[in-house]
This record gives C-alpha cells, structure tokens and sequence, in this order.
C-alpha cells in the first residue's frame, strides 16, 4: 500500500494538477483530500493490525481482531471503487502520454525497477 499511495499523492495527484483548468481543479481538490484522507486511514488501520500480525508471526497467543480486519478490508473496496470509477477516469481523459510515461519513470524507481 505505501508505495501505491506515494504513487498517487507524489504523481498522479500532481500531475493532474498540471493537466485541470476550471471547474476540473475543483473538481480535483476534493478528490485529492478525499483520496489523502483514504490513505491516512488506511495506514493506521494497517499499523494497528502490524502488531498484532507481528506477534502472531512470533507463536505469540493472539488473535486479530475480525471487526478491525473487516473494517480494513472494506476500507479498501471502497478506496479501489473510488480510484476506479473517480481517479483514473480523469487521469484517462486528462494526462497526456508524456505525463504517463513520467508517472511510470517514477513509480518504477520507487520500486527500483
């Protein structure tokens, strides 16, 4: 998840910045904070349940806890369905090839690809 996040909040994001004019930036701002708030989200829930997959990986009598691994799941359909039917659409119609190919550069490097 780190790197997807970096992915759309150091490149994508931004990049559609460049790209929006009018209503679009608008359009955009509340995307973005919708998305950065996701992904805030997402990465506590994930550290909460860190630990106690960590200590599970050590024999340690523990159990994770079924309303937090559901709330994460769920946190994430809802974060995919909103990249998918929001995010990528304007990335689609709005990013040129060359702001693609920019995009790709930079998440391969993240990847050390």
């Amino acid at each position: 998840g780190p790197k997807h996040h970096a992915d759309e909040e150091e490149d994508l994001i931004p990049a559609l910045y460049e790209s929006v004019a009018g209503s679009d930036a608008l359009c955009l701002k509340g995307m973005a904070d919708a998305l950065h708030g996701q992904h805030e989200s997402l990465n506590q829930q994930w550290l909460a349940m860190r630990v106690v997959l960590k200590q599970i990986a050590e024999n340690k009598c523990t159990e994770l806890d079924e309303v937090a691994v559901n709330s994460f799941v769920e946190g994430y359909r809802a974060h995919i369905h909103f990249e998918e039917t929001e995010i990528y659409p304007m990335a689609e119609r709005l990013l040129t090839e060359d702001a693609i190919a920019k995009m790709g550069f930079s998440m391969r490097l993240r990847r050390n690809l």
